[in-house]
């Protein structure tokens, strides 16, 4: 404990510069999914399965329950409205009410704010521990992972953060907290779904209990299958009311996009739809490299890994770059702090202002057409070849106990 007091008393003015930057940011306005995760907390004290009431929850039950406590949590501390997002059913859901508008109290945002900025601190801590000093400074005041955090309040560092929790309790050979934190990383936001068979290409007999990891993950979802959404719901349902139904469409089978970045360059070959071998080139790619790079330490393989799931990706999307910035600014730190900068302005243009200026500004920044559709391909490229250069001449372990 003494140890963890120390270290947050060296980075206290990064601590304190970051906070100041995500309320501040917070007053400013919010990001297109921060109306989903309203929509989410919202919907959860009505409904016992959202899942098979909302079609955009699309990650496993944790940060759901977590939005549904702080949303709340919001509403007996009656909070000023601040905002309001509507609310549409599903067209087969068997309501006389198709939409409906949820009032968004400031508490909840507040609330939400700094439950994800707790993450934040255990990442810099966790890399600090991991890495250095640099690296740790860095993730706490980037305005990229600022912004993904606070502006549009996505749950990506609470996944970061149990996946880190899993590589230091790996590190020290402690399986039942590591399998903890890597089930919880993957029922948070399945990014991850694919490292426990990478473990298993390193070590079978060390690493098989990993596997459970998946069991956790399926089981998270049981108190969600078969539960009818609407506690009224006619005899003369259809499948989609259901939450199994839910489960299946709104999370295993999510695509987000897919615009395959990286297989667009094979667009002289006149292939118009990559869905189909698109995505098992993916899953292929995946476990290919995860094999050959199983020799790899732990840290450079969990580097290599990220790498690759956003070069190789099938679809491109805002938030993916916090996964690599870390390697990235790893391999060169020019370069990190060049596309972080780069993407805070791109993921600042799309939002909700609650200030004309604000808003005047982001319109300023569309229309300059600063983030032209082959920048997604060149990162998918990039990555990759930083992911070849951490697996051909890079080990990080040799240096992850110097504190810079």
């Amino acid at each position: 404990m003494k140890s963890i007091k120390l270290i947050f008393g060296k980075f206290k003015v990064q601590i304190a510069l970051s906070l100041a930057a995500r309320i501040t940011l917070l007053l400013i306005g919010s990001g297109l999914d921060f109306y989903s995760w309203a929509r989410v907390g919202y919907i959860k004290q009505e409904y016992f399965s959202h899942y098979g009431v909302m079609r955009q929850y699309n990650y496993g039950p944790f940060f759901s329950e977590v939005l549904s406590i702080i949303w709340r949590i919001s509403e007996l501390t009656q909070s000023r409205i601040i905002d309001t997002t509507l609310f549409t059913y599903p067209d087969s859901y068997p309501v006389s009410i198709e939409s409906f508008t949820i009032d968004i109290g400031f508490n909840f945002k507040l609330f939400l704010l700094l439950f994800i900025f707790m993450f934040d601190l255990l990442i810099m801590l966790l890399l600090y521990k991991l890495f250095n000093s640099k690296v740790a400074s860095f993730w706490i005041v980037n305005p990229y992972s600022i912004l993904i955090s606070s502006f549009w309040l996505r749950e990506d560092s609470i996944m970061i953060a149990f996946i880190l929790l899993f590589i230091y309790f790996y590190k020290k050979n402690n399986s039942r907290l590591a399998l903890l934190f890597l089930s919880l990383s993957i029922i948070t936001k399945h990014l991850f779904i694919f490292l426990p068979i990478w473990l298993i290409f390193k070590n079978f007999k060390k690493n098989f209990i990993y596997l459970s990891s998946y069991i956790f993950f399926a089981a998270s979802f049981i108190p969600y299958i078969l539960s009818f959404s609407n506690k009224d719901i006619p005899s003369s349902h259809s499948l989609n009311d259901i939450g199994i139904y839910g489960i299946f469409n709104d999370v295993i089978n999510y695509r987000a996009s897919n615009q395959y970045p990286l297989l667009s360059l094979l667009s002289f070959l006149n292939i118009n739809s990559y869905e189909i071998w698109g995505s098992l080139f993916f899953y292929s790619v995946i476990l290919i490299v995860g094999y050959y790079s199983r020799n790899e330490s732990e840290v450079n393989s969990f580097l290599i890994y990220l790498l690759c799931i956003v070069g190789f990706t099938p679809g491109f999307q805002g938030n993916y770059l916090l996964y690599v910035l870390i390697p990235l600014y790893l391999y060169n730190r020019n370069i990190g702090i060049t596309v972080s900068a780069y993407f805070s302005i791109i993921i600042f243009r799309v939002g909700n202002y609650y200030f004309k200026e604000t808003s005047d500004f982001a319109v300023f920044l569309n229309k300059l057409d600063i983030y032209p559709a082959f920048v997604d391909t060149l990162i998918c490229i990039f990555c990759i070849f930083v992911a070849y250069k951490f697996f051909k001449n890079i080990s990080l372990d040799n240096r992850s106990s110097k504190h810079l």
